[in-house]
């Protein structure tokens, strides 16, 4: 009876150890390109040029490409999975600092050197939202529908 309820669990095949160690090789030689990326423009002195020229380089890699085909979810070690979180996180604070009209806290954005306190509200992105659209109100986030 248990067996019909539980079905066996799929063990992923193995790649191979010259695969795997092209996988580690990559995702530390790109971990070490977004860091860098990240201290030269999007540091604690900002610009909006800078910030635009992370924003592209950022987003010129497909990480997801960088992964060899036929590679199941199972088989993607710790290191790739954090460089995907990484990947996530740059994007994030790249938005947040491009939305941001403002120096405020200790980021100094040279376009716009002063604390403006009628835009000192929360930053909030929603998945899939433009930079430009970026809702900047909690009270605007309740108005929106989230799916």
């Amino acid at each position: 009876m248990a067996s019909r309820v539980w079905t066996r669990p799929i063990v992923a095949k193995s790649l191979g150890d010259t695969v795997l160690n092209n996988i580690v090789h990559r995702t530390r030689e790109v971990r070490r390109q977004l860091q860098l990326i990240m201290w030269e423009y999007v540091g604690i002195v900002r610009s909006t040029t800078r910030l635009q020229t992370a924003e592209k380089r950022i987003g010129s890699w497909n990480w997801n490409g960088s992964i060899p085909a036929g590679m199941e979810p199972t088989m993607v070690g710790l290191d790739a999975c954090e460089m995907r979180n990484l990947f996530c996180c740059a994007k994030l604070v790249v938005s947040s600092a491009l939305a941001r009209q403002e120096s405020r806290g200790l980021h100094y954005t040279i376009d716009f050197p002063y604390v403006e306190e009628s835009k000192r509200l929360p930053t909030i992105i929603f998945p899939g939202s433009p930079v430009n659209s970026s809702t900047w109100s909690s009270r605007q986030l309740h108005k929106q529908q989230i799916c």
